[in-house]
């Protein structure tokens, strides 16, 4: 540009240039900025921006009348939020362990891994394929449930000493 100024000698082509400068700054202030995130940074705005958005529970087990979340409840949004946050979720079955690998997209070397080990389960009425995918199912959303920190109440801690409580008052 100072180049430009030095050849110019008519007021014209000043005023052009001064026009050009004028533009250029106006550009250059409406830039956005970038910002660039790491894994844990991606991970935990979407954990935030999930918990925000006040998931439902549609699951019923009604022979110990407790509602609880189904993939369905939250992993079109979870998908959402990866997209948005360019990440990728995996899910992987291998000997006795299941896994849920998050990876940074824009950084495939970058990931999280969440697992658990594989238990086995009893569906009544069920056979063995069935039982397998009782499994499959059991397992992603608890690793989904505890990577996306997806909070439950604890029916583990609220129904302990029910029954001996029962018992007591019965007696």
């Amino acid at each position: 540009i100072f180049i430009l100024f030095k050849k110019m000698k008519s007021k014209n082509s000043l005023k052009i240039l001064y026009i050009i400068i004028i533009l250029l700054y106006v550009i250059k202030s409406q830039e956005t900025e970038v910002i660039i995130m790491n894994i844990y940074e991606k991970l935990q705005s979407a954990r935030v921006e999930l918990q925000n958005r006040n998931i439902k529970k549609s699951g019923k087990n009604k022979f110990s009348g407790f509602d609880y979340f189904e993939l369905s409840d939250f992993l079109p949004t979870i998908n959402e939020l990866f997209k948005q946050y360019k990440l990728f979720s995996q899910f992987i079955i291998a000997d006795n362990q299941a896994s849920l690998q998050i990876i940074d997209a824009e950084k495939v070397e970058d990931a999280v891994i969440f697992s658990m080990p594989k238990a086995e389960l009893e569906l009544k009425g069920c056979n063995k394929l069935q039982t397998l995918g009782g499994v499959n199912t059991y397992l992603r959303r608890y690793l989904y449930l505890n990577a996306l920190e997806i909070v439950e109440a604890d029916l583990f801690d609220a129904e302990t000493g029910k029954k001996d409580k029962q018992k007591t008052q019965e007696q």
